[in-house]
Formats: C-alpha cells, sequence, structure tokens
C-alpha cells in the first residue's frame, strides 16, 4: 500500500465516499422504508463484528500479537463502538459524540496508515470501520434527524478529556501510545500531524 496512490483513492471513493453519496440519493427511501430499522441496527452490528474479526485476525494470523495492539485504544476504535451502539439503540447521547470523532476517521483515510494492500484482510478492516464511523454518523442525521451543535462538541470534550488523561497513564507504564498521546512511543504514528491535532483537541 502506497500513499495517495491509486489503490489509496479507489479505497477512499468506495469505502468513504460513494456509501455516504448513496445514502444521500436514497435517505428518502430509506426513511419510509418498512424495515428501515432491521436495516439501522444490522448495519451497527456489521461494525462490531468487523471490528471483532479484526481482533481475531491479529490473534489467529499466526503472529506473535500484542494486547495492547487489538484493544480500542484511538479516536477512531472507540469511534466504532460509540457509532454502532448508537446506530443499535438511536442513542442521541452518543450520536453527536461520534460526530465530532469522525473528523478524526476522516483523517484517517487522508493519511492512512497502513503497509497491507488490497488482498490482505487488514486493508479492509482499516477502511470499511473509519468509513463505518463517517457513515453511521450522517445514516443518523440524514435519516433521524440527528442534531450536532456546541453543546455537542463540549460532551464530547468532556467524555474524551478523561480518557486521554488516563492514556498519558497508561503510556507512561506500558511504553504504548494510547490515543496519540506519546509522541516519544516507540509505537507513535508515522504521520505527526495525529500527534498535534489530538494533543490540541
Amino acid at each position: 500500500f502506497h500513499l495517495y496512490s491509486l489503490q489509496h483513492l479507489i479505497a477512499t471513493i468506495i469505502f468513504l465516499f460513494l456509501p455516504v453519496a448513496l445514502l444521500l440519493i436514497f435517505k428518502e427511501k430509506i426513511r419510509n422504508y418498512r424495515y428501515e430499522n432491521i436495516l439501522r441496527i444490522s448495519i451497527g452490528v456489521f461494525g462490531l463484528i468487523f471490528e471483532f474479526a479484526q481482533y481475531g485476525w491479529h490473534v489467529f494470523s499466526g503472529k506473535n500479537y500484542d494486547w495492547r495492539e487489538i484493544i480500542a485504544t484511538t479516536l477512531c476504535g472507540l469511534g466504532v463502538y460509540l457509532g454502532s451502539i448508537a446506530m443499535i439503540n438511536l442513542n442521541r447521547t452518543i450520536s453527536p459524540v461520534v460526530y465530532f470523532y469522525s473528523y478524526g476517521a476522516i483523517f484517517s483515510f487522508m493519511f492512512a496508515d497502513i503497509s497491507h494492500g488490497f488482498d490482505r484482510f487488514r486493508f479492509y478492516a482499516f477502511f470499511v470501520l473509519h468509513g463505518l464511523i463517517v457513515f453511521n454518523t450522517v445514516y443518523l442525521r440524514v435519516i433521524h434527524g440527528f442534531k450536532y451543535d456546541k453543546i455537542s462538541f463540549f460532551r464530547a470534550c468532556k467524555i474524551m478529556f478523561p480518557i486521554l488523561i488516563l492514556s498519558v497513564v497508561l503510556n507512561h507504564i506500558f511504553d504504548m501510545n494510547f490515543f496519540y498521546m506519546n509522541i516519544h512511543s516507540q509505537h507513535r504514528n508515522k504521520y505527526m500531524v495525529f500527534h498535534i491535532l489530538f494533543r490540541i483537541y
């Protein structure tokens, strides 16, 4: 995989822009669909299944895996869980929080930090899960009229602040880079823009 290659462009179109475009085009049909609730819940469950499948890949891929690499220790990992829960139970408290976290997913598309190509599961796990974070947010906004305002932003910050403080402590103990809060870690992300953005956040 190479950043900004044709492969990267195609993946971004298929997993980010196309689903959102189709959602906007068919929003009225989806909104009036008799089994819309089943569709919505299925999408939420699919996200959780795919996230756990990623953990399974780490465990059963035949490589030595590190437990610190298969838990939701990034904004996007947290976004997958919260977004799926909001899709399943129409949680109006969680969804606005995920909306502000979804900007991180968009950055992940722009600066995709993966080494696997289209012939590997991790390639699809990366793009599908990040795409779902954005899709779930747009779905709840367009189909169910969820609102995202300043109160939602402060709620997102209120939830994130203690998580970031805890991450600093855990990073010091385990020499990891939970939520990109340890720029000196050997596990740091190679795109320093994330470190800067999350520290400002």
